[in-house]
């Protein structure tokens, strides 16, 4: 088995995993909700941690035109950024588990780019 079947069949299970935790917590279908959050709360930081590493990617590919959504009147505003205010905003989002999927994007994206480029928010150009 070929290293790319491998990680798409654990994306696929994850999605997979992800979509009937959702569908018990949006149609009432299980007395207590504990098992499904936490399936949201553990598999979501995965797919944030994705989601920097293809914002790398297309930051590697196309450099020039992406990295002009990233500056600010001379400040750069890397993805870590963005994964604090997402997990920021999450306490104020409804219905809960939407505030648990942000804030789990949120925390992979952090991770990310700490593991990445380091603890870094917002440098001048």
């Amino acid at each position: 088995m070929s290293k790319k079947t491998v990680v798409f069949t654990f994306i696929f299970m994850l999605l997979i995993l992800d979509f009937t935790a959702l569908d018990d917590i949006t149609t009432g279908n299980e007395p207590s909700f504990v098992g499904e959050y936490l399936t949201l709360f553990l598999t979501f930081p995965i797919f944030g941690y994705m989601l920097g590493m293809f914002w790398l990617f297309l930051a590697h590919k196309f450099k020039k035109s992406i990295t002009q959504f990233t500056r600010f009147k001379g400040y750069h505003l890397h993805h870590s950024t963005l994964g604090i205010l997402m997990i920021i905003s999450a306490l104020f989002l409804y219905p809960p588990w939407f505030g648990v999927v942000v804030a789990g994007l949120g925390v992979g994206i952090f991770i990310h780019h700490t593991a990445t480029e380091g603890l870094v928010f917002i440098t001048k150009d």
